[in-house]
């Protein structure tokens, strides 16, 4: 027995098998490649100290991603001040 047989839960007998995620629809591929692109952006200016780009970040995440990631976008503008006090810029 592998480790995936060992783990997996067993199914009750005459159960139907798990469904599949629905296929995305053509806006949904875009907003789920815009929103990926937003997160790997933030990542990228957390990890590399470039608080200079985090308004253009907070702009494009409230104009095109999700309701969530823009919430977040929202929370970040308001305490604009204390979240680049705790980002400096690759400069300092």
């Amino acid at each position: 027995m592998d480790i995936n047989e060992a783990t997996r839960s067993p199914r009750q007998p005459g159960a139907s098998p798990p469904a599949e995620a629905a296929p995305l629809k053509p806006s949904e591929h875009a907003s789920r490649a815009s929103q990926d692109h937003l997160i790997g952006a933030f990542a990228d200016l957390v990890r590399h100290q470039r608080g200079q780009r985090l308004r253009e970040w907070i702009r494009q995440a409230e104009q095109d991603a999700p309701k969530p990631m823009g919430g977040f976008a929202g929370f970040l503008r308001r305490d604009l001040d204390a979240v680049t006090v705790r980002l400096p810029t690759a400069n300092g």
